[in-house]
């Protein structure tokens, strides 16, 4: 049955058993009913955190569903929901709208609407928010019932004001994995914004400084990547046929079998590369295959993989990156993230592996060289507060590649007057992320500044400490 069914009115819950318990029922039937519930509770506990509410879900659209009565209360916007299709999908919820139903518009990690016949919700996202933990910075005495709760009783080193921080962490820790996992453009609600970076609109180009945004990756980086002209190092590798060696470093990215390298017939794996008069750390590369065949000759799977090594590939050869994909005439590959940059090698190469014996082939290959940090400003344009506020919090998705010391080579700052002063904050790290760990400012003091609702934020690096900057949650409140 599930306790979808059940009623919250007692009386109504009066069906034939074991899924009611109707008055007057046999006693042979109060141990059926009472088995039913024990069964219901143990389904919902293995359900963790869905719930189904007993909506049935009809199509729409590919991205579309609606179910009876006005649910915009349960189906809000930011809430994970999955559904049962023709496979079991997931997603979360864009919009809610209710007329004579309510429509639910929902992104799906994968694939698309069908014939969904059951819909579960996960936990609110904002059910700690509403509840007033992440609303306030304080508890008052009188707020308190009977004074039960007590900062004498509160564990060693936790205060009131701790707990709050921490709900707020929770809420953006969440708010950067959403939108990280939809790929969602900037996220507003009533106090604040998240940005994971799919695009730079809201970064202020004109007073930020040597910023440099990867449209691949969706961050802010300070690593300054240049391309390696052609004629650099010495070619290296076994594509010595046709075109030959040199043929994959003449900037001719679209040429044909003929002008291109390749490592002769009946052989699976190419390689081709550069051994460097000095080491070099290879943070992007792009290779070509030919304008008639590709990599090879046919459709088959392809495989490269950047290695690297300090004798020329004798003894030592470390791979630093690999991909595989179809095989299709003029196909060219570019990688910028992903690939080890630990270490610098005085020779690179591209491993190239063909499905099976035929013709390695490669256009064209271009090395990206990785060269020390540099120092940026990144910072953000103006977001307008309701009202003026006092305090901010500031919430950052930052990733290492060097060493970095935070408030030393990453310092953040906030503005309530558009950016003509600055209160820096002290920052912390509170979370791990996918890629990198979060770093968190609560409760920054901006009262002092001159009364505003223009908002920005800022991020300065120093000492040229290479990093990665994915996303940011920028929050404001009285």
């Amino acid at each position: 049955m599930g306790i979808e069914n059940y009623s919250t009115t007692p009386a109504n819950n009066n069906g034939a058993p074991p899924n009611g318990a109707p008055e007057g029922m046999t006693p042979g039937a109060v141990n059926d009913v009472m088995r039913q519930i024990m069964a219901d509770v143990r389904t919902q506990a293995e359900e963790g955190c869905w719930f189904n509410w007993g909506h049935t879900p009809t199509y729409v659209a590919a991205d579309k569903f609606s179910v009876t009565g006005d649910q915009t209360a349960d189906y809000t916007v930011g809430r994970r929901v999955r559904l049962l299709d023709t496979t079991e999908k997931f997603g979360v919820i864009t919009v809610s709208a209710y007329t004579s139903l309510t429509t639910v518009t929902v992104v799906l990690d994968s694939g698309s609407l069908v014939a969904p016949t059951v819909v579960s919700l996960g936990i609110d996202p904002l059910v700690l928010e509403q509840g007033g933990l992440a609303t306030k910075d304080t508890v008052d005495t009188a707020e308190i019932v009977d004074g039960a709760v007590t900062a004498a009783k509160l564990a060693s080193g936790l205060t009131i004001n701790a707990v709050d921080a921490e709900a707020r962490s929770t809420l953006a820790r969440l708010d950067f994995t959403q939108a990280s996992q939809h790929s969602l453009d900037r996220q507003d609600n009533d106090n604040g914004i998240t940005d994971v970076f799919t695009d730079d609109s809201d970064i202020d180009t004109g007073a930020s400084v040597s910023e440099i945004y990867d449209s691949s990756g969706d961050y802010y980086t300070n690593k300054v990547v240049t391309v390696i002209a052609g004629g650099t190092g010495t070619p290296i590798g076994n594509m010595t046929d046709l075109g030959g060696l040199s043929s994959a470093f003449d900037g001719v990215t679209v040429q044909g079998t003929i002008a291109s390298a390749r490592a002769g017939t009946n052989i699976t794996t190419g390689y081709i590369g550069k051994t460097w008069s000095s080491p070099k750390t290879i943070a992007q590369y792009t290779i070509y295959g030919t304008s008639d065949y590709g990599f090879d000759q046919g459709t088959e799977t392809i495989t490269v993989t950047l290695q690297g090594s300090n004798d020329a590939f004798a003894a030592q050869i470390v791979d630093l990156h690999t991909d595989t994909f179809a095989n299709a005439a003029g196909i060219s590959k570019d990688y910028s993230t992903g690939i080890t940059t630990s270490t610098a090698y005085s020779s690179h190469r591209a491993k190239i592996e063909i499905g099976s014996p035929n013709e390695t082939r490669c256009a064209e290959l271009v090395f990206y060289e990785s060269t020390a940090g540099t120092n940026i400003t990144l910072q953000s344009t103006a977001f307008t507060a309701d009202a003026t506020p006092s305090t901010a919090d500031l919430y950052v998705w930052q990733e290492d590649v060097d060493a970095v010391t935070l408030n030393t080579d990453l310092k953040g700052y906030v503005s309530r007057d558009g950016g003509t002063t600055w209160t820096e904050v002290t920052l912390v790290e509170v979370n791990t992320m996918t890629a990198g760990r979060m770093l968190s400012a609560v409760g920054v003091d901006i009262s002092a500044q001159p009364s505003g609702t223009s908002m920005k934020y800022k991020f300065q690096t120093f000492n040229d400490k290479e990093q990665r900057i994915h996303g940011v949650s920028f929050q404001w409140r009285a």
